[in-house]
């Protein structure tokens, strides 16, 4: 349904304790969960949209909506 819709898909996940970023057939997948627990260090795949080697990459992401516009941070 992603690909034929005008709006964006986003899905929100935490847990594993550092930042990722996918988008796959449409829909974007944020996987956050550097708040403040021991943090997980991954393999960045190519997949993955945040390439950063820094580490601990201690994080949150703020979602905004403004009128009919959401945007997050």
């Amino acid at each position: 349904m992603a690909p034929q819709s005008a709006a964006r898909f986003v899905v929100s996940a935490g847990h594993i304790h550092n930042y990722e970023r996918f988008d796959q057939d449409g829909v974007v997948y944020l996987v956050s969960g550097g708040g403040g627990a021991r943090p997980y260090e991954v393999d960045r795949t190519p997949a993955d949209q945040y390439q950063s080697a820094d580490f601990p990459n201690y994080h949150y992401v703020r979602f905004e909506l403004q009128g009919d516009r959401w945007s997050a941070k």
